[in-house]
């Protein structure tokens, strides 16, 4: 096995200087990468600039200019593997609804979190998190929802882009979805009585009931369905997605998933039931 690992390390750093190539050369012709040579004064080599979730407690968020959480900790992770630095390593902020046309415009190289599926202009790595869908209530007590079945003739929100509306239309019977560009706006809905729910994947959902206080708001004990987390690329880079998902497999390969998990659900009590989140079977 420890052949293994080596052989899959090796490989990845020979793919390091073709991953550079190719994202300098997709950027001098234009095709739209955020691969950029530093001024003088300023770390040497090309810079890859990666989209992440700014408002994701546990998974991204941004704080003092810093950006931090199990989101941030894979995509560092994954870039190092590929041969960049630390100091060659940014990051700006992405919604799921900008992830796409920020890559397709070559502002980010790459965008981590992403929930949804390839699209004709970004192609999807592997997952690297799979976590259950579930439903964050207002804490009333006796009288707080419950199951799926209490809501139905509710109105849910979901944010935009992520898919989560089809998803709960298909969980819940005869259910309004309202849609809003943010969590928070979703969060603030529910808390103003516009919305009964808001839903998400789960480590999405803990985070925000974190911050919104659980003494106000509660996770449904009910679970629908799952996402995988992804990292999108544009389209016009197959190869990029193969370096990506060998990345992911070292990760897991090597413990490092397993040591960002365990903090996750540190961070995070409750989440999978308390259970050790299940490993990606990606081929």
């Amino acid at each position: 096995m420890q052949h293994n690992h080596t052989t899959t390390r090796h490989a990845l750093r020979r793919a390091a200087a073709a991953l550079t190539c190719l994202l300098t050369v997709g950027a001098a012709s234009a095709c739209g990468t955020s691969v950029k040579v530093m001024p003088q004064g300023q770390p040497d080599g090309p810079v890859l600039t990666i989209g992440v979730p700014a408002r994701e407690p546990a998974l991204s968020v941004l704080k003092q200019g810093e950006y931090s959480g199990f989101d941030v900790d894979v995509a560092r992770y994954v870039a190092q593997v590929l041969g960049y630095g630390s100091s060659q390593i940014t990051f700006r902020t992405v919604t799921p609804i900008t992830a796409d046309t920020m890559l397709e415009n070559g502002d980010i190289a790459l965008a981590v979190g992403i929930q949804a599926a390839d699209s004709d202009e970004v192609s999807l790595s592997d997952s690297y998190l799979t976590v259950p869908n579930t439903f964050m209530v207002l804490d009333q007590g006796a009288d707080t929802i419950r199951s799926t079945k209490q809501l139905e003739g509710s109105t849910v929100c979901a944010v935009e882009g992520t898919h989560d509306a089809d998803s709960v239309e298909q969980a819940v019977s005869d259910v309004a979805v309202r849609e809003e560009s943010s969590y928070q706006k979703c969060v603030s809905a529910l808390m103003s009585g516009a919305v009964q729910a808001v839903t998400g994947n789960e480590a999405i959902m803990r985070g925000l009931a974190q911050q919104a206080g659980t003494q106000y708001v509660a996770i449904m004990p009910d679970t629908y369905g799952s996402v995988g987390l992804k990292i999108g690329t544009p389209s016009s880079k197959p190869e990029l997605v193969e370096m990506l998902n060998s990345a992911i497999k070292q990760m897991i390969q090597d413990g490092q998933w397993t040591a960002m998990t365990d903090q996750l659900q540190h961070n995070l009590p409750g989440l999978n039931d308390g259970k050790a989140l299940p490993k990606p079977t990606n081929k």
